[in-house]
């Protein structure tokens, strides 16, 4: 349904992911270690879990929400660790991470929960198409959508 909006937001989460993954290869060889370089190895440790075949905009939501969770949690612990190594430049990267994917998180939670409560309105607003009562949905829909409901009248004489 939303292919579109969420193609655009999925394609920023991919790009950020580029910079994340380079922000901390580069973390890596500052503090003298070796960073993963292949997919198998990346593929092998991997701790999230891979969703394939997602089609449906809410599924695909729900996935990206439980993944960025899970990363939340491997982030706090990286956290955790750096702070107690007293290396704040790991330190400060997570918790950067951490208060980005946060918001996203709620974001997405966000357009999920407003994706289901549109939809729930659309179904009462066709419930009360089909009785035609006309007064009834005009009552319903200025108590819930008042800075529309002269547009909204417009548009029920197009209907009816």
């Amino acid at each position: 349904k939303n292919f579109f909006e969420l193609h655009v937001k999925f394609e920023e989460f991919y790009n950020d992911s580029q910079i994340k993954i380079d922000l901390i290869a580069e973390r890596i060889l500052t503090l003298q270690g070796k960073p993963l370089h292949t997919f198998e190895e990346y593929t092998s440790l991997a701790k999230v879990p891979v969703a394939k075949d997602v089609s449906n905009d809410v599924e695909a939501v729900e996935v990206i929400v439980n993944s960025l969770s899970e990363l939340l949690s491997i982030e706090r612990i990286i956290l955790d660790a750096s702070g107690d190594a007293n290396d704040e430049g790991t330190n400060s990267m997570m918790s950067d991470f951490i208060a980005e994917q946060e918001k996203t998180i709620w974001m997405m939670t966000l357009v999920f929960c407003l994706t289901l409560l549109l939809v729930l309105h659309i179904l009462q607003l066709i419930t009360l198409l089909k009785m035609k009562d006309v007064a009834q949905l005009q009552i319903q829909f200025s108590l819930q959508y008042p800075l529309c409901l002269h547009s909204h009248n417009q548009y029920l004489k197009v209907l009816l």
